[in-house]
């Protein structure tokens, strides 16, 4: 089947879906002031960035609505230009939903997987059974902080890396290619993968959290956020993850215009479409070919 074919039929599914539960279809800004999500930024002009997520003026505009998403174009600066999964420019699908859980955003990305393909699968695998089986490391009960020392020894990292990044390389190398002939929801995450991510009730680092994996290709990531908005504040400063972005939404959650109960979700278009069609490279989704400005001039 022609690419620009799958594109269009994993659009039209994803449309219909959230459509039909009624989320409402909005726009936000491409280029922003900021943004602390921790990815390489493409600047525009003195101070402005085009967007690497939809993610924080999602959130603001269920101020309006209890329900939306948007499909649009982000942008990253990645450095690995030859992954055959990344691809600087791209497509997103995210949403946001006010009082909903991850298993409401579980049930509608397999409902949009079984509109294109019948025969999918899923399973389920804990991160937080596979470190403590692997790492001897109890995160219902324990620090993620113990984590550092584990990773270290199994692996050719630094004990000064980063907690964040000594845990994201372990989980990257050791537990997402359990995915790699299969469909798979990655669960239970520790505490320091996402800073804005609400903590399980009842466990010490455990997030509530999923991504979705097809044939070892990441295609979705969702979280409930944070409800406990000084725990928010303290834990995005502690990483450096506080900026005017979240400034905003929490100053806005402290008037009572906005509900702190949301989760989000984002699903990466083009890889949505390799997964289900079994491509090999995410480039067959760009036909289009970039023009330089002096290309233009000379039209």
């Amino acid at each position: 089947m022609d690419p620009l074919v799958e594109k269009d039929l994993v659009l039209k599914a994803m449309r219909g879906v959230f459509q039909d539960q009624g989320f409402l279809e909005v726009t936000t800004p491409v280029r922003r002031l900021t943004s602390s999500v921790p990815f390489p930024r493409v600047a525009v002009g003195v101070e402005g960035y085009l967007r690497d997520s939809m993610e924080m003026s999602l959130r603001y505009v269920l101020q309006y609505h209890p329900k939306i998403f948007e499909i649009g174009v982000c942008f990253r600066n990645e450095s690995d230009i030859e992954s055959r999964t990344k691809s600087p420019e791209f497509t997103m699908l995210e949403t946001y939903a006010v009082d909903k859980s991850l298993d409401y955003f579980v049930d509608i990305i397999i409902r949009i997987i079984h509109q294109l393909r019948s025969d999918v699968k899923f399973e389920t695998v804990s991160v937080a059974d596979i470190i403590k089986d692997d790492l001897c490391v109890d995160l219902n009960v324990e620090p993620d902080e113990v984590l550092a020392e584990k990773i270290v020894k199994k692996t050719d990292l630094n004990i000064k890396t980063p907690l964040y990044a000594l845990v994201n390389y372990y989980i990257e190398r050791y537990i997402e290619p359990l995915s790699q002939d299969k469909f798979v929801f990655f669960t239970d995450y520790p505490l320091c993968t996402i800073s804005s991510a609400k903590k399980r009730q009842g466990t010490r680092s455990i997030i509530n959290r999923f991504e979705l994996f097809g044939k070892g290709i990441e295609i979705a990531n969702a979280y409930e956020d944070e409800d406990d908005i000084m725990d928010f504040i303290h834990r995005a400063k502690n990483v450096g993850l506080f900026g005017y972005e979240e400034e905003i939404i929490t100053e806005t959650i402290s008037k009572g215009l906005l509900s702190a109960k949301t989760v989000g979700l984002g699903i990466g278009v083009e890889r949505l479409s390799m997964a289900i069609f079994e491509r090999e490279n995410i480039q067959a989704y760009f036909p289009s070919k970039p023009f330089s400005f002096q290309h233009v001039r000379n039209l």
